[in-house]
């Protein structure tokens, strides 16, 4: 195996991450196949002169070649039948809950009407997401509709991702991130809550937000 044979196989695993933040939109294995394409074209593109990291290089050429073969299939974006079915389902929840609660109800009571998983529920709101998409840009011109599609593509994309990083922190860090940044408590407030001191809060908070934005820096 010659030197660039064996970059674009120890750098797959680039492929598959980025591959997973789409697989809601068409076949794994086909965005598997697209982006190692792009992946191909940054090893023999790449320039170690100008100081960049690989990784940093090849994950825009791989994310650029997915992007580029949605827009152009014919549907646009491809949801699976089976997320459509579920799509269906928790759209239909979520009006039923907002006309008995009186406001939008969070993902936890989504998930109890249902009986799924919250990771369930957040896979069909952007499975909801992605065909509206759809239906959009089927109303709109050919050019306005590859500007339209890579924004929102962008949004999920970048949902999915945070998603995905909350996932990785502790119990702890999740408690903090969800009073802080969501509820918008203040560290008093929080610290109370969660019966630790204001100073576990503040650096707790400094951690996450460090750890978030190395996770999501590709996106």
């Amino acid at each position: 195996m010659d030197t660039r044979e064996q970059q674009i196989a120890e750098h797959l695993g680039l492929v598959h991450h980025v591959a997973r933040r789409f697989r809601s939109h068409a076949d794994y294995d086909d965005l598997v196949q697209v982006g190692t394409l792009g992946l191909i074209r940054a090893v023999d593109n790449f320039d170690p002169a100008l100081g960049h990291s690989f990784s940093s290089y090849a994950v825009p050429s791989i994310t650029g070649a997915i992007r580029h073969y949605l827009r152009d299939q014919s549907a646009s974006i491809k949801v699976p039948g089976r997320l459509q079915e579920a799509a269906a389902r928790t759209s239909r929840a979520v009006d039923q809950l907002t006309q008995s609660l009186g406001r939008s109800p969070t993902v936890p009571e989504i998930a109890q009407s249902l009986g799924i998983s919250q990771d369930q529920v957040l896979e069909a709101i952007e499975a909801n997401h992605a065909q509206a998409i759809v239906s959009l840009d089927a109303e709109q011109a050919p050019t306005a509709q590859l500007g339209r599609t890579d924004s929102e593509l962008e949004q999920v994309e970048t949902r999915i991702a945070v998603r995905q990083a909350l996932a990785q922190l502790t119990a702890l860090e999740r408690a903090v991130v969800e009073q802080r940044f969501y509820r918008g408590l203040s560290q008093s407030q929080v610290a109370k809550d969660l019966q630790i001191s204001q100073m576990q809060v503040s650096r707790i908070s400094a951690r996450v937000a460090t750890q978030l934005r190395d996770l999501l820096i590709d996106v």
